[in-house]
């Protein structure tokens, strides 16, 4: 028996000598969903994109998220999701799915449709240490390798088995094991929507370093319907921040990519990135570099990050979400922002280059104005505006406007 199994089997053994050594009665199942926690809430959003030649694409969608989560029996509890886009006065975008395809528009990607994003047994009957099991989110560091990408309407999801512990002081271990990714168009609307994974994460964090947090890890990605996707993923990364230092927030890490697990492309790839930020009463200033590498004359052998919140880096304007460019990129970027009450507003300008190139390393540059406005405890509105331009045709010219209003109701 394979070593995940057997974890899992540990899991459920665990979970019913709990049970029955508590001599729990048999309504407890029940009870824990009378006491359970719903919740709803909702997001409406209006997003313009001009990606030239492309027509001018406007989406007006409504996501609706449903949730429930039981009170806790035998230290256990169950949270299920379910989530639901739609679109309004006609799908004038493309959402990039087969059956919804408009490729005259700009790309936009939220196709309209409903899915279960959550259907997940947590157990936490060991000290210190939770167990997941079913479909799930997965957040580590800033998700830049597994995450969310919460930004796009229907979000993304793992069916995965995972355990995280803290039972040495000031040192949290992550593992999980996943087994299919369910992407950001998995809402029963694209074939292609959901991946077949073996994949494993190991995840290292020590706190205990009065300047900051050591992090390392490895991510075996293993993707059964995307065989280019399929890569070791070594990395180590650092976070200090000014509470000690006295003097700046700042991020190292670097990382070692390699092809694997049946990918027809053999490359070797590395990742780099420097932050420093720093607060001055409601102002904060940061600074960053963020390096993908990449080859100038070779497709797919680029550092890529198919299980991250891809749509949260590299400018709003997301022209890099999907994948960076083959010669590889280098993001470097100035951020102001200011925060006062319930406004907060940012401004950054984004300076692209080719990490290898056979001439001018130039791809291109941009600018993000957004903004945010809490109304109330239920209500957040939100708006931004990005425009890209690029240098050596490295992508299309583009502009995205949106407006977005979240209101959580439960």
């Amino acid at each position: 028996m394979q070593y995940k199994h057997k974890l899992a089997l540990l899991l459920i053994i665990s979970f019913a000598q709990h049970c029955y050594a508590k001599d729990l009665v048999p309504n407890a199942f029940s009870d824990a969903f009378k006491n359970g926690t719903p919740s709803i809430d909702f997001r409406l959003r209006y997003e313009n994109a001009l990606q030239d030649p492309l027509q001018d694409a406007k989406a007006t969608t409504l996501r609706t998220t449903v949730g429930f989560e039981t009170a806790t029996f035998c230290q256990s509890t169950i949270d299920v999701e379910m989530v639901d886009v739609a679109s309004f006065f006609g799908q004038r975008y493309n959402p990039g799915v087969s059956d919804l395809n408009k490729p005259t528009y700009s790309f936009i990607q939220d196709p309209r449709g409903a899915g279960v994003t959550v259907a997940q047994f947590n157990y936490n009957g060991l000290e210190k240490t939770n167990f997941k099991f079913g479909r799930q989110y997965i957040m580590l560091d800033n998700e830049r390798f597994v995450g969310k990408n919460d930004f796009r309407q229907y979000p993304q999801s793992f069916d995965a088995f995972g355990v995280s512990t803290s039972y040495i002081d000031t040192l949290n271990l992550y593992y999980s094991y996943l087994t299919v990714q369910n992407t950001n168009t998995s809402n029963g609307r694209s074939a292609n929507g959901r991946h077949s994974l073996d994949t494993q994460l190991v995840h290292i964090d020590w706190s205990g370093y009065q300047y900051g947090n050591i992090i390392g890890y490895v991510y075996f990605n293993k993707d059964r319907t995307v065989l280019t996707n399929s890569n070791t993923t070594l990395g180590f990364r650092f976070t200090g921040n000014q509470v000690e230092t006295k003097e700046f927030d700042y991020t190292l890490e670097f990382a070692r990519q390699q092809s694997k697990f049946g990918n027809p492309i053999k490359y070797t790839a590395h990742y780099m990135l420097l932050s420093m930020s720093k607060t001055i009463d409601m102002f904060t200033g940061t600074i960053a570099t963020e390096t993908h590498t990449g080859n100038a004359t070779q497709a797919n052998m680029v550092f890529i990050t198919p299980l991250g919140s891809n749509d949260n880096f590299n400018g709003l304007a997301q022209v890099f979400a999907l994948a960076p460019p083959n010669q590889g990129l280098q993001d470097t970027f100035i951020t102001l922002s200011a925060s006062h009450s319930d406004i907060t507003l940012a401004v950054t300008y984004h300076y692209f280059a080719l990490n290898k190139s056979l001439g001018s390393k130039r791809a291109g540059q941009e600018l993000d104005i957004s903004g945010q406005l809490v109304l109330n405890r239920q209500l957040t509105l939100s708006a931004a505006f990005a425009k890209y331009n690029p240098q050596n045709n490295v992508a299309p010219k583009t502009r995205r406007i949106w407006v977005m209003l979240n209101a959580n109701l439960l």
